[in-house]
């Protein structure tokens, strides 16, 4: 899908200097195009990546911070 004018990802906008489990954050999108049941559709997401503390990250049941 083409964005006019072009979407700004990163450390931009609402994702400057923000962190995500004691990473750097930022806002990045996905989008995919679907077909289901003859139809098409077009599925997309905007995140904006801004929570949590490094002691709390995990993989899966795993303690890694």
């Amino acid at each position: 899908m083409r964005v006019i004018p072009p979407l700004l990802e990163g450390n931009v906008g609402a994702g400057t200097g923000i962190r995500c489990l004691g990473f750097k954050g930022g806002i990045g999108s996905a989008s995919r195009l679907l077909e289901l049941g003859g139809k098409k559709y077009h599925v997309a997401s905007l995140v904006c990546a801004n929570f949590g503390a490094f002691g709390k990250l995990r993989a899966g049941s795993r303690l890694l911070g």
